[in-house]
């Protein structure tokens, strides 16, 4: 129910009880709104969840003073949640929290995401993407990353399990890194099974 500004000049208590009372409900409904509710004891007013509506205005995006900071859903980045630190003023300062669809499949999980390759990928603050996988190798594998990073990731790290022949090759082939992906170079006397792979850059 909406609030009434009650009592208006020249009205008595008796004329804007039930406007006042409706108001107070008003109160309660509201407070109620992800917290405990004022009838239910020592919890009351704690939190149960929280749901941040998007910002999309410039004046309505936080400013925090020294000793605060902020949490809020921007709608310029599909409803991500971003942190802003100490010091910020209308969101000019901030940390992205959130990315990605975590209902694909590959979010952190391992599993068979294109043929002979497994990995998946999470997000990092810093609207960062950690990715990892493994596959069986050949002299020349094509891997794709389970997501495509905005450039070509920073730092891609390859390892082995080696088996009775501990002398090998591992490299990705030069000019090959993507935003999407790598060839695997390896020596074909030496292979081993599985090669595992984890990449970090930006979402």
């Amino acid at each position: 129910m909406p609030y009434t500004a009650v009592p208006n000049s020249g009205q008595t208590l008796g004329q804007t009880r039930d406007q006042i009372r409706n108001n107070i409900q008003s109160l309660k409904d509201s407070l109620a709104e992800n917290h405990v509710d004022l009838d239910n004891g020592a919890d009351t007013g704690k939190h149960v969840m929280t749901n941040f509506v998007q910002v999309s205005l410039a004046a309505d995006k936080p400013t925090t003073s020294a000793t605060e900071v902020a949490l809020y859903n921007d709608v310029a980045t599909t409803g991500q949640i971003w942190l802003c630190p100490p010091n910020t003023t209308l969101g000019d300062k901030k940390v992205q929290l959130t990315a990605g669809d975590v209902t694909d499949t590959k979010f952190a999980t391992n599993t068979a995401y294109a043929a002979n390759l497994n990995g998946g990928w999470t997000f990092l603050p810093g609207n960062m993407l950690l990715q990892y996988g493994s596959f069986n190798p050949n002299t020349i594998t094509a891997i794709t990353f389970p997501l495509a990073f905005s450039v070509a990731p920073y730092s891609v790290v390859l390892t082995g399990e080696a088996g009775n022949n501990t002398t090998f090759r591992a490299n990705i082939s030069k000019g090959t890194l993507t935003a999407s992906g790598f060839t695997f170079e390896g020596t074909i006397s030496s292979n081993f099974t599985p090669v595992y792979w984890t990449a970090i850059g930006p979402a």
